[in-house]
């Protein structure tokens, strides 16, 4: 079996990603490939996830169906605020591999496919050696085109099948120890050791990074140590700050990081992200603003905000959702001023003589916006929902969810069993505090009830039910 070698060829367009602009280094290259040639690759990628997709290891949480941002790094929350119960602290290195997606062996690759417990035959082995050997591609800037050059490695980003065959290709660079945790999504590694309470625990973990550091060296991959990270998470006033090594290099030791689109710091607090989040908001609030100002209508303008706006204001925020209402009043500020917005045509008809205006969710719901404090509510509890329906394919985070079983009578009982702990942190902990508003909603809706339906009927609960984890109007 052969690939057509016209689809072989594809143009790539590159994406900026930060540093110097003039750096060609700083650019992803997306490969676009004729539109034929994505319409095979999907056909070949529903037929052979059923032999991949079964044996992915439970640490990857990208390419994968039922595993997402939310799952990642709400089970690095979770180890983490088991180490505060425990009090230990957590030690967690974050890897980058430079231009992993362009760098992969193609023969390494062939020979990993071959593994029996994929269970593909040789013709379809000779079919993937024909679809990655010979291919070929130009640079497109604007209107201008480069040479077409031999591709001799990777397997192109923005291919259809890209995604499916790096998960076999990065499947066994779990570290695979009984202390460390590994979780990956896409090239991203994370190795968490949670129970470090001496300098003899941090050798653990750095036995761990050296086992990764010899995986990426022998299939052909280079770290980008300057990227690789360092972080001791603790609420202690004297962590224990040992030396990590990547070959001898010294790993940069940080108090903040962005991960996975998430900021948080060495006390797993989310304020840096509330902070950058609201000003970005603000910032692109802005932007709509001018864009729709005497162009577009109500409608439109909505759509925009919703689009471009709230889900910036909403990413993963069952991991980071604030309970303080002074960042509770910071994320809906962004939100009142787009309701200010939208209603300004309403307000100049209206009776100068008042200066009063309508509380505030009276006017999100005469544009048909929910506050933002009640939404990330309800995602909170489609999360765990989802859990509980295995949407959520994460054993992980299955096993944390206790059921209440009826053996004792209690006045209020709960669905979920809220373990109760003397840690505060715990106690408050991101996945306590969705099972708590599971909790809530399940007191008023069936928690059996197709997941459609589930969702219907708590969007249409009432926000008192919801109000002591309070309130945009106090």
């Amino acid at each position: 079996m052969y690939y057509p070698t016209l689809w072989k060829t594809g143009h790539l367009t590159p994406i900026y990603k930060s540093g110097k602009r003039s750096d060609v280094t700083n650019y992803r290259g997306v490969c676009v490939s004729p539109n034929f040639a994505k319409v095979f690759e999907i056909i070949i990628s529903d037929q052979i996830k059923f032999n991949i997709f079964p044996n992915i290891s439970p640490s990857h949480h990208g390419f994968f169906p039922g595993r997402r941002v939310e799952s990642n790094l709400m089970v690095l929350s979770l180890l983490v605020h088991d180490g505060f119960a425990n009090n230990c602290q957590t030690d967690v290195f974050y890897g980058d591999i430079r231009k992993a997606f362009d760098v992969i062996n193609n023969i390494a690759l062939i020979f990993k496919l071959s593994d029996a417990k994929y269970r593909f035959s040789n013709s379809l082995l000779l079919w993937f050696r024909s679809f990655f050997h010979g291919r070929r591609q130009f640079v497109k800037i604007n209107s201008i085109l480069s040479i077409v050059i031999e591709v001799l490695s990777g397997i192109g980003q923005g291919s259809i099948l890209a995604a499916l065959i790096f998960l076999v290709f990065f499947n066994d660079s779990d570290c695979n120890s009984s202390i460390t945790t590994d979780l990956n999504f896409a090239d991203d590694k994370k190795i968490v050791h949670n129970r470090i309470s001496s300098i003899d625990d941090t050798k653990l973990l750095q036995s761990s990074i050296d086992k990764f550091v010899k995986w990426c060296s022998d299939n052909g991959f280079e770290l980008n140590t300057d990227k690789c990270k360092i972080m001791s998470i603790s609420k202690k006033r004297s962590p224990i700050l040992a030396d990590y090594y990547i070959d001898g290099k010294l790993i940069k030791r940080v108090h903040s990081y962005k991960d996975l689109g998430v900021t948080y710091n060495d006390e797993f607090s989310f304020n840096d992200h509330f902070e950058l989040s609201t000003k970005k908001g603000m910032s692109m609030l802005s932007f709509v603003k001018r864009q729709c100002y005497g162009r577009f209508n109500l409608d439109t303008a909505r759509m925009l905000y919703s689009a471009i706006v709230r889900s910036h204001l909403e990413f993963a925020s069952p991991v980071w959702a604030p309970h303080h209402a002074v960042h509770i009043k910071s994320f809906e500020s962004v939100q009142r001023q787009f309701v200010l917005y939208a209603n300004r045509d309403r307000y100049v008809n209206e009776n100068q003589d008042s200066y009063q205006l309508r509380p505030y969710l009276d006017r999100c719901n005469e544009i048909r916006l929910t506050s933002l404090l009640r939404r990330r509510t309800d995602a909170a509890v489609f999360f765990i929902h989802d859990i509980l329906t295995g949407k959520i394919n994460v054993q992980f985070l299955r096993d944390r969810i206790h059921l209440y079983d009826g053996s004792r009578c209690l006045r209020y009982p709960s669905f979920i069993r809220i373990n109760r702990s003397n840690n505060v942190y715990s106690r408050f902990s991101p996945f306590n505090f969705a099972c708590q508003l599971f909790n809530m909603a399940a007191a008023h809706v069936d928690p059996s009830l197709p997941s459609l339906l589930f969702r219907q009927s708590v969007l249409k609960l009432d926000d008192s039910i919801f109000e002591k984890f309070g309130n945009p109007d106090a």
